[in-house]
């Protein structure tokens, strides 16, 4: 009767043994799915920026007309104006944080004017680096 018992005990331990170990994998990939759609969003936010400044480059080649977030071709625009524009217009969230809008948060695309240059970067992996940069110079 006591080997009986401890066989069931045995079978027990084994089977939660088995269990936590199909449990932790699901877990990994359920957090490997999650993560990779976080950096699919953060792209597509990226490349809706990219779209967007790059449109705005391209009606701008003429300089006697108008940024479609405000202000002159012949002027470089102000950051605020163009991060206003597209917040507005396109509702961009940043998957990371949740937050709405454009900023230096990681997951964030961010937009900085230099020199005479739009640069936009996004961290997508939120690794604390720029994993995407691009730059549009203004003519």
């Amino acid at each position: 009767m006591k080997k009986r018992s401890n066989n069931k005990l045995k079978d027990t331990i084994i089977m939660l043994f088995i269990l936590f170990i199909f449990t932790s994998v699901a877990w990994i990939f359920y957090s490997e799915i999650l993560n990779n759609y976080k950096i699919a969003k953060v792209k597509k936010n990226f490349i809706i920026v990219k779209d967007e400044l790059n449109e705005n480059m391209k009606f701008c080649a003429n300089k006697d007309k108008n940024w479609f977030f405000g202000g002159s071709c012949s002027q470089v625009p102000s950051l605020e104006r163009i991060v206003q524009y597209i917040d507005t217009k396109h509702n961009i969230v940043n998957p990371y944080n949740n937050k709405i809008g454009l900023g230096d948060q990681p997951g964030s695309v961010l937009i900085n004017i230099e020199n005479n240059k739009i640069v936009i970067s996004v961290d997508y992996d939120v690794d604390g680096g720029r994993d995407i940069v691009h730059t549009f110079k203004i003519k």
